[in-house]
């Protein structure tokens, strides 16, 4: 993630764990590359750092921006018509550019309730994951009808946040920490940090009150796999052995998880976790951090490795030496349009897409018979071995809308303009 300062030019990036400075002299403007059939499309401009985006049923967009708290609704057959419906007061943006309004998901059941359920960095140092309904009348939220479902996520640093919610069609909610820039916690199944969290949020009144009360106990999901530990934050876990999974996506048919892990030095990952009901997939496994980067083990002589949840390796990954890199989770792409046609060629349907937020490439992998994932064979049109596409930078989310298209967010322009963020999607016209 980054973060401009406009008067002087200058772009902070994270790297390393420290914060590099690179003056930019001229804007680094690379032209988008994609297959033959593909097209690059700007669906709405003007947006101020948009870092997350989310489908309603009804087919508008919910956006956020990442730094002022704020919410837009949009309809896509009229996107330039846009609506600030909520604005976050309590979030915190300080001391760095990985915090501020990082994930918003729908429920399930959005058409009954109206659930929105939200993740952010809050004042008062700890990550908040909130709840609140969107009402029909005029389209807007109530602001009465907040609920905090999860605060006991301590921040204390400013980058390794997390970031992700996403529903699995298990109905439980998904939700990705960082390690707080503390690697050790990865490792420790007591601390939430470094770590994708399952909960159960469909909540009686009385397990609403339970929340209130700071009662956790009705969020655990009776199939979780550390469901029975003593200790009630593990209870919560997934999986964990992470160093910051900000995005991550969950293949809406059978409920499988693909994680997009950010490295340090070394290697960029992407993580697999099989779904299985009662904690018989991948739920409990342990991704190494920080004893493992990517496929390489690496000494952390001040931390202690869980003996708990075996140790997974990744199913992708790629190396970051010698330039800065942050990957981004962006779809399994399962869309089938209302006549029954697939939007994109028939080939794409079950691949997963992944991109480097500084690179500005997107690769894809595929499943084959053996259940392995793979780099799959080029396209007509790719001109890189390995990245099905080029020249897209500065992505933070995406999804895959009904029509079948891949829509994305930039957060900036090539030249980094004030309020330059775009909603974009990738379409196949031939």
């Amino acid at each position: 993630m980054i973060r401009v300062n406009r008067k002087f030019g200058v772009i902070f990036r994270e790297l390393l764990g420290a914060v590099f400075i690179t003056v930019l002299a001229t804007a680094n403007v690379q032209a988008v590359e994609l297959p033959t059939g593909f097209a690059d499309e700007l669906v709405a401009g003007g947006f101020d750092t948009p870092v997350a985006l989310a489908a309603l049923p009804d087919g508008k967009i919910l956006i956020l921006e990442q730094y002022n708290g704020k919410m837009f609704l949009l309809n896509i057959n009229d996107p330039e018509r846009r609506s600030l419906i909520y604005t976050f007061a309590d979030v915190n943006t300080s001391g760095g550019n990985e915090r501020g309004l990082l994930g918003v998901v729908a429920d399930p059941n959005f058409d009954s309730n109206g659930y929105l359920y939200f993740y952010y960095t809050a004042k008062g140092g700890h990550c908040q994951i909130t709840r609140l309904t969107f009402g029909t009348a005029d389209s807007v939220i109530a602001p009465e009808s907040r609920l905090s479902i999860l605060s006991d996520i301590p921040d204390q640093a400013w980058n390794h946040n997390g970031g992700t919610l996403r529903f699995g069609p298990d109905s439980m909610l998904y939700v990705s920490l960082g390690d707080d820039a503390s690697s050790c916690v990865a490792q420790d199944i007591k601390d939430l940090r470094g770590s994708i969290l399952r909960l159960d949020v469909r909540l009686t009144a009385k397990e609403e009150a339970q929340l209130k009360a700071g009662d956790y106990s009705a969020l655990v999901a009776s199939d979780n796999p550390f469901s029975d530990y003593e200790d009630s934050r593990a209870n919560l876990i997934y999986v964990f052995g992470l160093r910051n999974p900000f995005r991550f996506n969950i293949d809406p048919q059978n409920g499988d998880l693909m994680i997009a892990d950010v490295g340090l030095l070394d290697f960029e990952e992407i993580d697999y976790v099989p779904y299985a009901s009662g904690g018989d997939g991948g739920g409990g496994a342990n991704f190494g951090w920080p004893f493992f980067e990517g496929p390489a083990p690496r000494a952390e002589p001040n931390c202690q490795k869980s003996r708990l949840g075996k140790y997974i390796q990744p199913v992708a990954y790629y190396d970051r030496t010698g330039f800065v890199a942050s990957v981004i989770s962006l779809c399994i792409y399962r869309p089938i349009t209302a006549n029954g046609e697939f939007a994109w060629p028939e080939e794409y349907f079950g691949d997963y897409f992944y991109t480097d937020y500084f690179q500005g490439f997107i690769r894809r992998l595929k499943k084959n018979k053996r259940g392995d994932w793979i780099s799959p064979p080029t396209v007509l049109g790719q001109e890189k071995s390995l990245s099905w596409a080029m020249g897209l930078k500065s992505i933070p989310d995406a999804f895959v809308g009904a029509d079948g298209a891949l829509y994305y967010l930039r957060q900036f322009d090539d030249s980094f303009n004030p309020k330059s963020g775009q909603l974009r999607r990738i379409i196949y016209k031939q």
